[in-house]
């Protein structure tokens, strides 16, 4: 914890994928925050039809551990990120 300091963080929704516009940033319940700027084309994350990239790519990460490296080094497709751990 660093006392006086704040973070901010903004992001705007450029295309939709899934049924629902997801809000970002995306938070987890364990406090982890994504900020996804892309499209999941296939690679170690596979996202459903209907499915959300940033929902499906916020799990992956949380369950990935020290292993978040190579679950992004996997990912096929155009993107950019802020992930906080």
């Amino acid at each position: 914890e660093v006392s006086g300091y704040e973070l901010r963080l903004t992001a705007a929704v450029l295309h939709l994928r899934g049924r629902a516009c997801q809000p970002q940033p995306l938070q987890s319940a364990a406090g982890d925050v994504l900020l996804w700027n892309g499209e999941v084309f296939g690679g170690g994350v596979a996202v459903a039809d209907g499915e959300s990239d940033t929902a499906r790519l916020l799990a992956v990460l949380r369950a990935a551990g020290e292993a978040v490296p190579e679950v992004l080094e996997s990912v096929h497709g155009p993107w950019a990120l802020a992930y906080w751990h």
